[in-house]
């Protein structure tokens, strides 16, 4: 699971769906785990988008943590409830207070 990042050269998680850690795919984003997370917080699915052939990382929010225990969401585009069981969750560098 632990793989070396081919950018930054550290030994980190890469996951399936990234060439990079999240750490240098989302440099903007800080990862946020559900074990740490608040009804309300603002959260973005880590996600990429397509230009062509290319994959490109991309950050989909925001979103809002609406359940921790059913670890669901709500949509800020449609406010729609969805689950969102995996911990691909991440929150803008300045609104992570706790660091």
């Amino acid at each position: 699971m632990f793989k070396q990042c081919p950018r930054c050269l550290e030994e980190k998680e890469i996951p399936k769906y990234l060439k990079v850690c999240f750490k240098c795919a989302y440099p903007k984003h800080d990862r946020y785990f559900w074990k740490f997370a608040k009804v309300g917080d603002k959260v973005y699915l880590s996600g990429n988008t397509a230009r062509g052939t290319a994959l490109i990382p991309h950050a989909y929010g925001p979103h809002t943590v609406h359940d921790v225990v059913k670890r669901t969401l709500l949509s800020s585009s449609n406010g729609k409830t969805f689950p969102e069981a995996e911990d691909n969750l991440l929150c803008l560098k300045k609104e992570n207070i706790n660091g």
